[in-house]
């Protein structure tokens, strides 16, 4: 996952509020670079300018078969005449399942024919305005859901055979709304459509006119990119990707929008070309692309698709377009421990023709284009300036690029496959299991990723200490929830500067502080020069594995069915004593160790196979787990409670099956009853919620 840019280095951009705008500027310009090479197509322009010569030349037929339903409402005949209409060669794409067969399906179910006739052929009408077209299809729309049966006919239809009929009669007035053509204009434009079928088509038609004033050219155009799926760099992309990284000239659901664009154009690109990179490089890749956002609330300012072999996750072959340029380049990420000390050597003396590493700030090794990526990860490949973008052949380049590099990615897969995990390893096939059900690495991941790549940051020695931002990591299940936390928000809620000072302080040894970090683990739980009331186990390790991913994972508690305990005894390790730092460090240690072979330098592979495998191992044959640990005198220390209390709650739970909390809100009251309730009952379907309003 690529972490959001914490400064902006782009040029101001308008906001996309009005036509005129940024957004409709780019929406503008990536509409013509797609008509400028529709026309450079010869082949493609002639086989689309012949299907639309057959609408227009179909027209006279059904506006005339219309106006005889306008004379005599006879549906039943309207439709059998319809469908000879439809099967003719001249007419285009009405005969299938949304045109013809809805038309069918409201004659067969039409309880008044007559009626049902007179309002198609209303509604079939050419309307004189945008308002009475919404109204045509609404009142056709209400009638179809009045006749419908088993989802048959659908009023989601509707605007394709009323638009299909204006169309006919005024293409430059209306525009056909082709499945082809949502596809191209939210592709596009990086929105989606709305269901409900009258916004639906309204929303269409403002979209078609803000990118173009000729309908049938449109709709050519949107059949052509849907049958070909054009690959090509443009410079609105590299604009686009500037206009990401302008935080302070952009509002959020401008940047998500225009996010959601280069997302779509990489996820094209990546499905159109991942057969031929594979051809290029002998192996079957997959391709992947990002999610809109860096981290949440962060949308990116870039594009990028890789197709990656599965042998070893994350080598393959990459198209990276920035504010800059792009790069058409080999990927060598991160695949174990220390991989990245191994192949730089081999990257740095690596001498292919047109070729050089490439990087962002953080890179070790290579040029800075500007990448925000991975710390320190670097590409190996071609760079093109964004001004090169229209000389730039796209898919042959990313074929040329990868049949160029084919032996430096064949010596680093080899490399890669040379320390796999043993093959006699009972747990290969259960991570192979896990691997294919989870499609891991996914979307998702990488957004983990980028979270922790966030909070990383915002915990960096230097940074400013922010509670606001902070609190994220014990509020949020991002990069692993850590539980609910109200203890440790009211303290940080209520503290004064003075205080947050010397949380921050605190904070800070924990990460960086000197001595070993079951020490530091220790002083936090125990010595009061320490300790931030609310902070325990689970956040002190959520810190350190966002601080240190090198070495920890995201399995925060010792104890409790989520706990690091319960997955050393699935994976029959044995469980380390000592203090409660040195017991969370050794246990993450043997965790780590166990599935470090399967999943190298990845901690978060390994803590979700973790979480997997737990579950996965459950038997209800499995013998009961002593547990010879003081959990009420622990959770007393954790929650700040006298140990007797708890004590008296359990009795009266004992004798009366039920306790009842009551007072202020806020008070905690309900973070203690989970909390006593997990500690109880430590397995989940032993345990449920039901709240009362």
């Amino acid at each position: 996952m690529d972490p959001a840019p914490t400064e902006s280095n782009a040029d101001d951009s308008p906001h996309p509020d009005s036509p005129g705008d940024a957004e409709f500027e780019f929406r503008r310009r990536w509409y013509e670079a797609h008509r400028s090479r529709f026309l450079a197509d010869q082949d493609g322009y002639r086989e689309s300018k012949e299907g639309r010569d057959g609408f227009a030349a179909s027209a006279e037929e059904a506006l005339s078969l219309l106006a005889d339903l306008r004379r005599t409402a006879d549906l039943e005949s309207f439709v059998k005449r319809m469908q000879t209409w439809a099967v003719k060669p001249t007419t285009l794409g009405f005969k299938g399942t949304i045109g013809q067969m809805q038309l069918n399906g409201i004659a067969k179910r039409a309880k008044e024919p007559e009626q049902t006739g007179r309002l198609l052929a209303d509604s079939l009408t050419m309307p004189a305005s945008d308002d009475e077209a919404r109204k045509k299809i609404k009142d056709l729309c209400t009638a179809v859901e009045n006749i419908r049966t088993k989802g048959h006919p659908t009023p989601r239809n509707v605007p394709f055979i009323l638009s299909h009929f204006w169309a006919l009669a005024d293409n430059d007035r209306w525009p056909v709304i082709w499945p082809s053509a949502v596809s191209f204009l939210e592709y596009a434009i990086g929105e989606d459509l709305p269901n409900d079928p009258v916004e639906r088509y309204q929303v269409y038609l403002d979209r078609v006119r803000e990118v173009s004033n000729d309908n049938n050219e449109f709709e050519m155009i949107a059949g052509w990119w849907d049958q070909t799926w054009p690959v090509f760099l443009d410079e609105v992309l590299a604009d686009r990707a500037q206009f990401g990284l302008n935080k302070d000239q952009s509002t959020a659901v401008q940047r998500e929008r225009n996010a959601r664009t280069l997302v779509n154009v990489a996820d094209s690109w990546g499905e159109t070309l991942v057969d031929e990179v594979s051809d290029a490089l002998g192996h079957e890749m997959e391709y992947h692309v990002p999610q809109r956002d860096w981290i949440r609330g962060h949308p990116r300012g870039d594009l990028w698709v890789d197709w990656r072999t599965p042998d070893a996750p994350g080598l393959g072959i990459r198209v990276w377009v920035n504010h800059k340029g792009a790069a058409v380049a080999l990927r060598p990420k991160l695949h174990r421990k220390g991989w990245r000390a191994e192949i730089t050597p081999i990257i740095e003396a690596a001498d292919y023709p047109g070729c050089r590493v490439l990087g962002g700030a953080e890179s070790a090794i290579g040029d800075n284009v500007g990448f925000f990526g991975n710390r320190g990860e670097f590409v190996y490949g071609r760079w093109f300036d964004r001004e090169e973008f229209a000389d730039v052949d796209l898919p042959a380049t990313v074929v040329e690029v990868a049949t160029q590099l084919r032996p430096l990615f064949e010596e680093l897969l080899t490399l890669a496959l040379g320390e796999d995990s043993a093959p006699d390893d009972p747990l290969a096939p259960l991570v192979e299991q896990w691997l294919a059900e989870s499609r891991y690495p996914t979307s998702n991941d990488e957004y983990h990723r980028g979270a922790r790549e966030r909070f990383a940051d915002l915990l960096a020695p230097d940074a400013v200490f922010d509670v606001a931002a902070l609190s994220r990591i014990w509020n949020t299940g991002d990069y692993g929830g850590p539980g609910i936390m109200p203890g440790l928000n009211r303290t940080v809620n209520v503290a004064d500067d003075s205080e947050l000072d010397r949380i921050a302080k605190v904070f800070r040894y924990l990460c960086w502080g000197d001595g070993q970090d079951s020490e530091r683990i220790d002083r936090l739980l125990t010595d009061d020069d320490y300790r931030v009331s609310g902070l325990g186990e689970s956040v002190i390790m959520k810190l350190l594995a966002i601080t240190h991913p090198e070495t920890y994972l995201l399995v925060f508690p010792y104890d409790g069915d989520k706990g690091k305990r319960v997955m050393l005894r699935v994976l029959e390790l044995d469980e380390p004593t000592g203090s409660a730092g040195e017991v969370q460090v050794a246990s993450n240690k043997l965790l780590r160790d166990r599935l470090e072979p399967f999943f190298p330098d990845d901690p978060l592979g390994i803590s979700w196979f973790l979480g997997w495998y737990r579950w996965n191992s459950k038997s209800s044959d499995d013998p009961p787990i002593e547990d010879d640990r003081d959990v009420l005198g622990e959770l007393a220390g954790e929650l700040l409670i006298e140990r007797s209390f708890l004590d008296d709650i359990v009795a009266l739970l004992t004798k009366k099956r039920q306790v009842v909390f009551y007072g202020p809100p806020g008070t905690g009251k309900t973070y203690l009853a989970r909390r006593l309730a997990e500690v109880l009952a430590p397995e989940q379907d032993r345990r449920a919620i039901v709240q009362f309003h």
